[in-house]
């Protein structure tokens, strides 16, 4: 039986930054990381089990890469980022 994942990103209107990680059905995390405001843009925050999921995640580097990001909040990026087919949670 396939232990078939989904990418998640997580928006938390507190703490102003978003959580990507790729899920198993039973809500166990294969990997995760970042992307924090910061005042020279967005950056990536890796941990440990980042490097895992950065091959699956070709479709969200390549919108990061070909969007002016110039005035975009974090909110906008998390809706950005859902319209992509990441399965968008607001805390």
């Amino acid at each position: 039986m396939e232990n078939k994942t989904k990418m998640t990103v997580t928006f938390s209107r507190y703490e102003y930054d978003l959580l990507i990680a790729e899920e198993y059905p039973d809500g166990s995390v294969k990997g995760e990381f970042a992307i924090v405001n910061t005042p020279l843009g967005f950056q990536l925050k890796a941990y440990h089990d980042s490097w895992k999921i950065f091959s699956s995640c070709n479709d969200l580097f390549k919108l990061l890469s070909n969007q002016s990001m110039s005035g975009v909040t974090m909110e906008r990026l998390a809706e950005m980022i859902d319209d992509i087919g990441y399965e968008l949670r607001v805390i």
